[in-house]
């Protein structure tokens, strides 16, 4: 039999590891920032309004999260202080206000976090509104289910145990939901870049698909933090261990910080992908051109014109391989954060090569 630590020493060591996983939040946080307004507004496409609403968003509910956290640590360890109990007491009457507020503010952020990744499921489906059908339903009966189990502590005696009413099982469902939402949206949005990466560098080239498999990567570790951080919770709470609050407690801020994360890991992946294509391209261009002029003056005008011909046929194939394939890199891969702008000037460089 596992001995369980004191329910204070548990709450006071996940305090720590929730301001830990809080500090690094606000720098990526800050960094999220810098991407979508600076690089966006620098690129000449503007910041995507629906990214910068949603990082902001989580961010002030993990903050607010943080502050009702260390506001119950205060009440706790110096208000109720005066015996060895009296945390554990405070600690164990999850039905006070204080608790409710940190509750609301925990399904709020699992809420927009599981929307956030439905949006870049929605996008990189190229708007199919049948593709969103059972991520949907998954989100709104994981919501549901948090809101009653929040509801559910607010009306329950005093006194009472968590373990032992329905609260219980609404917040286990609640979590066993979302965990299947970040696994069924991830492999479909990671599903998705795959076919358009292998559409796409059958005509454009390997770096056209490397861009893709770099997104896919991103999205799959993303996607696994957010279900293994999940998972973990109903691992531990099924054995109704305390020990369980050392992931619950921090599970919040990891949860709003894959979104963000998403964002930037994209945009200094693709402005470092951009640099080594722009000094390659170069680089190219110089070799080429002298290699035409020397060339040049052995070919007949007959050869020149051939070539030319067949290269205005192999760009119109491309053209309309593009518009049939509806690959769309600002679409597909703007959706995670990403400097967009760059992609489709890379494109339209191509095509007027």
């Amino acid at each position: 039999m596992i001995k369980e630590l004191p329910l204070s020493t548990v709450r006071f060591v996940a305090l720590w590891v929730e301001t830990l996983f809080y500090g690094i939040y606000t720098v990526l946080f800050c960094h999220c920032i810098y991407i979508l307004l600076y690089r966006g507004r620098k690129s000449g496409g503007g910041a995507n309004k629906t990214l910068l609403i949603s990082a902001v968003a989580l961010f002030t509910l993990a903050t607010g999260l943080i502050i009702a956290d260390f506001a119950r640590a205060y009440a706790a360890f110096i208000l109720h202080g005066d015996t060895p109990e009296g945390p554990t007491e405070y600690f164990e009457e999850f039905w006070i206000w204080s608790n409710l507020v940190r509750e609301s503010f925990f399904a709020l952020v699992i809420a927009v976090s599981d929307a956030v990744l439905i949006y870049r499921l929605y996008v990189v489906w190229s708007f199919k509104k049948y593709i969103l059908i059972l991520p949907v339903i998954l989100w709104f009966a994981s919501t549901a289910l948090s809101c009653l189990a929040v509801y559910g502590q607010s009306t329950t005696d005093p006194g009472a145990v968590l373990q032992n009413f329905d609260i219980y099982a609404y917040g286990m469902a609640s979590f066993s939901l979302t965990c299947a939402t970040n696994i069924t949206v991830t492999g479909l949005i990671a599903g998705r870049l795959w076919y358009y990466g292998r559409r796409t560098s059958q005509v454009l080239g390997r770096s056209y698909r490397q861009r893709y498999y770099t997104a896919i990567i991103i999205i799959i570790e993303s996607g696994i933090t957010s279900a293994l951080t999940t998972f973990l919770i109903l691992i531990f709470y099924r054995t109704t261990l305390t020990s369980a609050d050392f992931i619950y407690f921090p599970a919040c801020q990891i949860l709003a910080m894959v979104p963000t994360l998403i964002i930037v890991r994209v945009g200094l992946g693709f402005s470092t992908e951009k640099s080594t294509n722009n000094s390659n391209s170069t680089s190219k261009y110089s070799n080429g051109s002298q290699a035409n002029r020397q060339g040049s003056n052995g070919r007949s005008e007959t050869t020149i014109a051939m070539s030319l011909q067949r290269a205005k046929v192999s760009r119109q194939t491309e053209s309309d391989f593009l518009e049939e394939e509806d690959v769309v890199p600002k679409a597909h891969l703007g959706s995670m954060g990403g400097d967009v702008r760059d992609s489709e000037d890379d494109t339209r460089g191509y095509h007027a090569a």
